[in-house]
């Protein structure tokens, strides 16, 4: 495996934080991430290295963001529906 974003524990355990989601996100992201202690910023940064990468389907990203993260399979969705949503405004806006 040669993705881009490679991480290990350190890395995840310096991500976690016990500090609460910025209110740039909606609710049930915000939730969903205060639940992990990880910032959304960290998932980000992860489906859009696993994207660059170019191994991975990312309708399929939803199981490794819940291999990665501890994430239930319901939350990894929720999570990559609203960053897809994201990054495709973040796209068209450029």
């Amino acid at each position: 495996m040669d993705p881009i974003y490679s991480t290990n524990e350190t890395m995840r355990d310096q991500a976690r934080t016990e500090e609460p989601m910025a209110s740039s996100v909606p609710d049930d992201v915000a939730e969903i991430c205060s639940e992990i202690r990880t910032q959304y910023e960290t998932l980000e940064r992860f489906l859009i290295d696993l994207a660059a990468g170019g191994g991975v389907n990312m309708f399929g990203s939803p199981t490794y963001l819940s291999e990665e993260f501890g994430l239930s399979d319901a939350n990894a969705k929720t999570i990559v529906s609203y960053w897809m949503d994201s990054f495709q405004s973040a796209i068209i806006e450029v």
